[in-house]
């Protein structure tokens, strides 16, 4: 994705981008691309917040409900940086899935790849859908920003650095 500007206007553009980034670092194999990525959201055990300073109070529906900036800020900032890693971890783990010593190894590794990709797509969902405009933009990163870890990699091994 990188040196391309897309808009993401619905969690359907986004898939797109999903799409390109898996193709661009070559994690877009039979193994992978054969998985069926959906957005599940657990059951709602109670309807209300269950600790904290707001314990006993209906939890919040959407973004608007939650009482401060600062928290839906702090929400967001999560909400990116675990996006962030899980996509971070997949780039990471292209070398193994390349180099699996035999075929339990490559499916072990495929599944955790999967999971973390999975985990980045539940992540990016939440930003698109529930925090308009600025979720759009965190979620349209979200993962591109991993390629400052490649270039980082790059700028190490130039320097005999062990990765």
């Amino acid at each position: 994705m990188p040196g391309k500007v897309a808009k993401i206007g619905t969690f359907s553009d986004w898939v797109g981008l999903f799409d390109e980034w898996r193709k661009e670092i070559g994690v877009n194999r039979d193994e992978i691309a054969s998985f069926q990525f959906d957005t599940l959201f657990g059951a709602i055990e109670t309807e209300e917040i269950q600790f904290g300073h707001f314990k006993g109070r209906r939890k919040w529906e959407n973004l608007r409900q939650i009482p401060t900036q600062q928290m839906r800020d702090a929400l967001l900032n999560m909400i990116v940086y675990q996006g962030d890693t899980e996509f971070a971890s997949v780039e990471q783990q292209r070398h193994l899935f390349e180099t699996a010593p035999t075929d339990w190894d490559r499916r072990a590794i495929t599944r955790v790849m999967i999971e973390e990709m999975r985990h980045g797509w539940q992540m990016c969902a939440l930003l698109v859908d529930h925090f308009g405009y600025s979720g759009k933009v965190e979620a349209q990163i979200t993962g591109w920003t991993s390629l400052l870890t490649r270039i980082l990699l790059i700028v190490m091994a130039s320097f005999n650095f062990k990765c």
